[in-house]
């Protein structure tokens, strides 16, 4: 059912509240509220926009027109619309907007023929761009985009195919080249930190502690690494793997039918351990000096001596 913008902000909205008057020609795609705010896709003559609005109903932004667009919100409360000559899914002309309503300021990524991004936890915008359709992945790039500094990075042309965010606020990104596929941990400026080095299929998952498994495919053995911090090791080698992160971050894995598991200190406990480590030498530290105290300050016994 097609339901006039006009019409749904008088259903939506009291008589004695906010209201937003538009003609009756532009018709409501979705909406979506969000802590305070509200982004309202709206479709006319065969274009599409998104429009926001505080929850009093006035106008903030209004982002450009696109056949199609999808968006999304960071837990920083921006938005990211994507605009789309054809179906987001597809490869046709595409790129992102964003606008900070905090601030007032937006942005615009580069145009590319396929546009993917993903919200960090903290509010940070990444984003992977293809310039040409997937076999020639020589033509992508990543670019990165900070709405609390209103500053962006680009890496150069390389293979990068998708990205993920750690709970922590960490950056992989699966890349492509002539060697086949590697997974790169990058910096908050997309400088690489890590690479894993080139296997046929890799996979990976993030712990909800940002830890980070890696599954690789080499030839006919799969090797499963775990990168803790900056720290990686081997957990297993096999024909076959399987992996799976619990809700607390404990990891589960097979390797060839065998079925292993790996339990990790949580954060909490460990800083927990470390304070009662601290309190206890405060304790010694305390009773030293009290006995050094005591030991200074008591008299001396009288010498006596016969002739």
């Amino acid at each position: 059912m097609r339901i006039s913008l006009a019409a749904l902000l008088l259903l939506l909205i009291p008589a004695s509240s906010f209201l937003v008057r538009v003609g009756a020609t532009p018709v409501v795609k979705s909406l979506s509220y969000h802590r305070g705010f509200v982004a309202i896709e709206v479709e006319d003559r065969g274009l599409r926009w998104v429009s926001l609005y505080t929850d009093r109903m006035e106008h903030l932004w209004s982002s450009s027109e696109a056949r199609y667009v999808e968006f999304n919100w960071s837990s920083q409360n921006s938005i990211a619309v994507r605009l789309c000559d054809g179906p987001c899914y597809n490869v046709n002309w595409q790129r992102v907007q964003v606008f900070d309503p905090s601030t007032g300021r937006s942005w615009n990524s580069s145009e590319a023929r396929l546009v993917r991004f993903w919200w960090s936890p903290q509010g940070r915008l990444a984003l992977v761009l293809w310039l040409s359709p997937c076999p020639d992945y020589t033509k992508h790039w990543m670019e990165l985009y900070d709405p609390a500094s209103d500053r962006s990075w680009r890496t150069g042309y390389r293979g990068f195919i998708y990205a993920s965010w750690s709970p922590s606020d960490e950056l992989a990104a699966v890349v492509r080249d002539g060697r086949g596929y590697h997974l790169e941990v990058l910096d908050r400026h997309l400088v690489r930190r890590w690479s894993s080095g080139p296997a046929r299929a890799v996979d990976f998952g993030w712990s909800p502690e940002g830890r980070l498994v890696l599954r690789m495919e080499l030839n006919d053995t799969q090797v499963l690494l775990l990168r803790d911090g900056d720290s990686v090791r081997e957990l297993a080698r096999g024909g076959e793997i399987h992996y799976a992160w619990s809700e607390k971050g404990d990891l589960v894995y097979s390797v060839d039918g065998e079925v292993r598991s790996l339990h990790f200190l949580r954060t909490q406990v460990t800083w927990l351990l470390m304070l009662a480590a601290g309190a206890i030498l405060l304790i010694l530290s305390w009773i030293r000096l009290r006995r050094s105290a005591e030991l200074s300050g008591a008299p001396e016994a009288n010498a006596t001596g016969t002739m």
